[in-house]
């Protein structure tokens, strides 16, 4: 099991690319969308699972 990191209360894993338990794949755009995700929460804005639902369907455009 990797490391599962709380931040805000958001469950993410950096190292299997996982943020509440949806997987991103192993692509730039997508770790790049992942970083800005991740780093908006540190910034204390409120991502919920669905936002990180739209924006990866998004993504797979």
């Amino acid at each position: 099991m990797s490391d599962l990191y709380k931040i805000q209360n958001v469950p993410f894993d950096p190292k299997a690319l996982t943020i509440y338990g949806i997987q991103f794949p192993n692509q730039p755009q997508f770790s790049a969308a992942l970083n800005t995700i991740t780093t908006s929460v540190f910034k204390g804005k409120t991502i919920t699972k669905k936002d990180v639902e739209k924006i990866l369907t998004d993504l797979k455009k």
